[in-house]
């Protein structure tokens, strides 16, 4: 069984408290959905990325969200070194019974070299679920493919090419491993 109270890569921000839960997620196949308690105002979450977080062009995030009371979230992209903040956006989360699905454009970030941190951070005290957060750059693919290397694979002229890639034996144990014969 998955360890539910790990919630890697997302870590807490400020006086936040994270949990995983398991249950009430608006999509049945993906059951797993991250609780956020803020103290405070600027209370969240953080998503370091792989490498950092890489968004020159400009970001399209989308997400799922639920929240009895209303409240703002700030997405913002933070340089990891200095903690100077490169682009936000604010978006509203209607306090209903719910999900809802919000999205919000980041602004381009003006300096390419920059590794950057991902944080969504509470306007005041409250809790929401988050499912499904995405943070893609506005020039992608398709939506979903970096620009940079599909282009460069362009340039490979590659026989075949598999995406978006893994294994099909991905997953935490044989119950939730992907059963790519059906």
């Amino acid at each position: 069984a998955p360890n539910i109270t790990d919630h890697r890569p997302w870590a807490a921000v400020g006086g936040a408290a994270l949990a995983v839960e398991n249950g009430s997620a608006p999509f049945a196949t993906n059951p797993m959905t991250l609780r956020v308690r803020a103290a405070a105002s600027g209370d969240g979450v953080v998503n370091p990325g792989y490498w950092g977080v890489g968004c020159t062009a400009g970001c399209n995030l989308s997400l799922w969200a639920k929240s009895a009371q209303s409240l703002t979230l700030t997405a913002r992209l933070r340089d990891k070194a200095s903690g100077a903040v490169l682009s936000s956006a604010s978006v509203p989360v209607a306090g209903k019974p719910g999900w809802q699905r919000l999205s919000a454009a980041l602004p381009p970030v003006a300096d390419a070299g920059t590794v950057a941190i991902f944080e969504l951070l509470l306007g005041s005290a409250g809790e929401l679920q988050l499912d499904s957060v995405s943070l893609m750059p506005t020039d992608a693919v398709a939506g979903v493919l970096r620009r940079d290397i599909v282009e460069r694979l362009k340039l490979l002229r590659p026989g075949f090419i598999r995406t978006p890639g893994g294994s099909y034996i991905l997953g935490s144990g044989p119950r939730t491993q992907y059963d790519w014969k059906n």
